[in-house]
């Protein structure tokens, strides 16, 4: 069994996994609607489509469209995917599709999505400035873009890409967001990183109040530094 990524046409369906055994070319077909046609991806992924889909007037699917663009070296923003698809991942030595890549599942739920660029004759990938909150809004923006770039320098067709965004994570000793409590005064303090939380619960409790203990909104507790 393999892990497929299927992608809806309809915007408004979302995004799906799904365990499929990679012999099935029936379930394969009724994914996408009728005989399917691959395109190869670049970053090791397969896309996936109804080949008749154009002749059919399917629905344009804009996700798998922003998907295709940003894994083609150059960019390419005019390959328009219309219908339902699916991807997974390269082919094994027997011919048969593996699992989807991870990286192609967290682009679609990413978020924030980073555009980056790599000139010809260049290894290194740049950041171009800001983020955006779908992989669609970065497709849309960077079309119009290389759109204009193929007017104004139809020479210069640079690589151009699409990784997800994770959120940082926040650490409870950075967040200015620990609420000190106590049985004499309740609370002591508020909006408190850790530090400040630990010297008035320290503070507190020297001055007799052994109930005090400061909290964080993930839950997490700090109490009275023991002493010897």
């Amino acid at each position: 069994m393999i892990r497929v990524l299927v992608v809806p046409a309809d915007y408004r369906e979302p995004h799906r996994q799904l365990e499929m055994n990679p012999t099935d070319l029936r379930g394969f077909q009724a994914l996408v609607g009728g005989f399917i046609e691959r395109l190869e991806l670049a970053g090791g992924a397969s896309l996936y489509v109804n080949e008749d889909g154009i002749a059919q007037v399917l629905r344009f699917n804009e996700r798998a469209t922003a998907l295709a663009a940003f894994h083609s070296r150059p960019f390419t923003p005019k390959q328009a995917i219309v219908g339902d698809a699916y991807l997974t991942g390269p082919a094994d030595q027997h011919g048969l599709d593996t699992d989807v890549p991870e990286q192609i599942v967290h682009l679609l739920g990413a978020p924030q999505i980073q555009v980056q660029v790599r000139s010809a004759g260049e290894s290194r990938w740049e950041d171009i400035p800001g983020t955006y909150p779908t992989l669609v809004r970065a497709y849309t923006d960077t079309y119009t873009v290389t759109n204009i770039l193929t007017v104004v320098a139809p020479a210069h067709r640079p690589a151009i890409r699409a990784i997800p965004v994770t959120a940082p994570s926040r650490r409870p000793d950075t967040d200015a967001v620990w609420t000190v409590w106590g049985d004499r005064v309740d609370p002591y303090a508020v909006r408190q990183t850790r530090e400040q939380a630990q010297a008035v619960v320290d503070t507190a409790t020297a001055e007799g109040d052994t109930g005090v203990y400061a909290q964080h909104p993930d839950g997490t507790t700090l109490t009275a530094t023991p002493t010897r």
